[in-house]
């Protein structure tokens, strides 16, 4: 019996055994069919990052492409839409998946280059996200404040027979102030030194006002 004749896939290399022709079976002679696609030379070992090539006649090495996906562990504080924002500036076609303790990035080649570009952008984002966290406590403290004081000049019209702590002209500036505060931090250029609306002149001496601002 001959020994059988191992064939390799040339889009693979996977090995397999080839058949013996019967019509030369017949004649007492063993000869391996080899179907298209295949060849009975041994393709080499892969190395990794690395993939096969077939020419025709040979076995050749190819360098692999980079991953088109990356995935970082992390536990940041991202807030999802806007960090996918500061990402798509630097990759335009990527999509962020937010996932257990990591991040995906597709449509992003797997490179040390793009790794470290991620790795920052997540560092920098989450110390925004943390002053934004801090910005808006301190703007819903003293968006309550107005507030109070709106609702309280409001009521004063209504059923303090038109006497009132705050000027018409106050409780105006006082509204347009409560609309500035509204539109932080989306309006906040520096997180880290965020520029606050000014409050209308004299209510800093209202009772109301340092009875919960201070």
């Amino acid at each position: 019996m001959e020994t059988p004749v191992s064939i390799y896939d040339t889009e693979t290399g996977a090995p397999s055994e080839a058949r013996w022709s019967p019509l030369d079976l017949q004649h007492g002679r063993y000869k391996p069919l080899i179907p298209r696609g295949f060849t009975t030379q041994e393709p080499p070992t892969v190395p990794e990052g690395q993939k096969l090539t077939w020419d025709g006649s040979t076995w050749g090495l190819d360098e692999l492409p980079p991953a088109t996906f990356i995935a970082i562990e992390t536990a940041a504080n991202l807030e999802p839409t806007e960090f996918a924002k500061e990402v798509q500036d630097e990759f335009e076609a990527a999509r962020v998946t937010h996932e257990e303790g990591s991040v995906r990035f597709d449509n992003v080649p797997d490179t040390e280059a793009n790794r470290t570009t991620l790795t920052n952008l997540i560092s920098v984002h989450n110390f925004n996200a943390s002053l934004l966290e801090r910005l808006r406590e301190e703007r819903d403290k003293r968006l309550n404040c107005a507030m109070w004081l709106l609702e309280r000049h409001l009521k004063q019209e209504k059923w303090g027979g038109g006497t009132t702590t705050l000027t018409a002209e106050q409780a105006t500036s006082l509204y347009a102030y409560y609309t500035a505060l509204c539109d932080l931090p989306e309006t906040c250029v520096d997180p880290a030194n965020p520029t606050w609306p000014t409050p209308p002149e004299g209510i800093a001496n209202d009772k109301g006002w340092t009875g919960c601002c201070s």
